[in-house]
């Protein structure tokens, strides 16, 4: 059991350095006047007794950091000294300081920033079902400076890729979120809204607490005015009512339908989303900042892509 206990009396040891190192100053002083008496004895001076019985026991200091060096652990005990050395030069210059601990924190700020972004972006997974077959839509254009890069598609692209790649399950919603007064008998209240498509929910993998989701008919102009509401204000607002699909709400002063309620933890939308009303209006869409075109892959493609 030595390897347990002899990490562990020189881990002891750093707290009861001096009372170690008064036991050591004690027996040197035995050993040493013991070798002078034995001198005096043979004859010696007093001088020379003790001249020579420090030449035969060897250097005294030496002996002294051999033994802290086999009864701790130097590599701590170097730290805390250098620790302590650096205090007394940095409270010596306060400016310096202050400049050394302002640097600090802005660069450990900066660093943790950053991590956070791309902890976010792009070592973080989302937080959806299968998150890899999750992806938004843009357009590459190549041609003059001024259409070189990324560009977001407009509402007829995102229309034949729906219809004519069934190997993806198409949707779109607004990158924004809107506040709308709701009003549900007579209690009116603010609340998040955000717009979104038929197969939005399914694309993220959510599934309703209630009810259903948005169908392709809601999506058309004028079509059906309908909400789904998030289940927090579902529980709270309308108490968990199951008999609320079907009823109408008022948002903005229109009619609503309620047709589910979902649980919206996280959303595409930015902002605190409360409810989701249909789109009803995708094609005229024209290409915006505020507008993501989202889509799930299903299944893999039916043929391999060209070289």
């Amino acid at each position: 059991m030595d390897w347990i206990r002899i990490p562990f009396s020189r881990f002891a040891a750093l707290f009861r350095h001096r009372k170690l190192d008064a036991d050591l100053d004690e027996e040197l002083r035995a050993h040493i006047d013991l070798a002078i008496t034995d001198n005096l004895q043979r004859g010696m001076s007093t001088q020379e007794a003790r001249t020579a019985a420090l030449r035969a026991f060897g250097g005294v200091t030496q002996t002294r950091e051999s033994y802290r060096i086999q009864r701790g652990l130097p590599f701590l005990e170097q730290f805390a000294r250098d620790l302590q050395f650096a205090f007394r030069q940095l409270r010596r210059a306060p400016g310096f300081t202050l400049t050394a601990v302002v640097t600090l924190a802005l660069s450990i700020g900066a660093n943790t920033a950053i991590f956070s972004i791309v902890n976010a972006l792009m070592l973080s997974s989302l937080p959806y079902f299968e998150p890899d077959r999750i992806g938004t839509i843009f357009m590459h254009v190549q041609g003059s400076a001024a259409f070189d890069g990324r560009q977001d598609i407009d509402g007829e692209q995102w229309e034949l890729l729906r219809d004519d790649v069934p190997s993806l399950v198409s949707a779109v919603s607004s990158s924004i979120s809107s506040g709308v007064n709701l009003q549900a008998g007579q209690s009116v209240q603010y609340v998040h809204a955000g717009r979104v498509s038929a197969h939005y929910f399914d694309v993220l993998g959510i599934h309703p607490a209630i009810g259903r989701s948005f169908t392709e008919i809601e999506d058309h102009p004028h079509g059906p005015r309908t909400v789904v509401l998030s289940y927090r204000l579902w529980r709270t607002t309308f108490h968990a009512d199951p008999n609320l699909i079907g009823r109408a709400i008022e948002l903005r002063g229109e009619s609503y339908t309620v047709v589910g309620s979902r649980w919206m933890r996280r959303s595409i939308v930015s902002g605190p989303i409360e409810l989701c009303v249909s789109q009803r209006n995708i094609r005229p869409a024209p290409r915006s900042l505020f507008i993501r075109y989202l889509f799930r892959r299903d299944k893999p493609p039916s043929c391999a892509p060209r070289r």
